[in-house]
């Protein structure tokens, strides 16, 4: 199968993550990366929507809101992407299962989650050094610590690529459908 893995990172968590997907997938897929950054060519390339299969979207939220770039490729492209196999992840610091539920529905537009096969909250790290003054006085603010941090879940990972391994090829997400974890039967719901 061929996956086609969308994703926007400000500071390369989110790219890593994605690439651990790939990883994960490469034995069962063909598998093609594509920060949505560096889609300068708008539509984008045959490689990113045609020759694909089913795609994933991955972006980070900061402050309760997605990189903009994502936004804006989802908006552009929401047509495109309803027509494949969707699998959806977030990276973010919250710990709060409410709290992620929250950032996962900020993430992407309703029209994206409701058709998604799975949507994941995969956590997400904070790398001090590559931060500006401003964003470090706002995070010692908020979290009471300095210095990096690391909350990613390599554990939500391999099971969000399990989910996408022992999930059916089809040609297109039908109403019947969509928007349910073929994991667990309920709607868009994450790791």
């Amino acid at each position: 199968m061929r996956t086609t893995i969308f994703y926007a990172s400000k500071y390369g968590t989110t790219r890593l993550i994605a690439q651990e997907i790939g990883e994960l997938l490469s034995t069962h897929d063909q598998v093609t990366l594509l920060d949505v950054a560096d889609c300068k060519q708008w539509p984008v390339t045959d490689d990113g929507f045609n020759k694909a299969e089913r795609y994933v979207l991955g972006v980070p939220v900061y402050a309760g809101k997605p990189l903009r770039n994502m936004q804006r490729f989802c908006d552009r492209y929401a047509s495109e992407l309803e027509k494949k196999p969707l699998f959806l992840f977030v990276c973010g610091m919250e710990r709060l299962p409410e709290k992620q539920q929250q950032e996962m529905e900020a993430a992407f537009p309703e029209n994206l989650r409701s058709v998604a096969h799975h949507v994941a909250f995969l956590g997400g790290a904070l790398q001090w050094k590559k931060m500006n003054f401003v964003e470090r006085l706002i995070l010692a603010k908020i979290t009471g610590k300095k210095g990096d941090q690391d909350l990613v879940s390599h554990r939500n990972i391999k099971k969000f690529a399990e989910v996408m391994v022992g999930a059916q090829p089809k040609s297109s997400v039908t109403p019947e459908n969509s928007g349910t974890d073929e994991s667990s039967g309920t709607p868009g719901t994450g790791s």
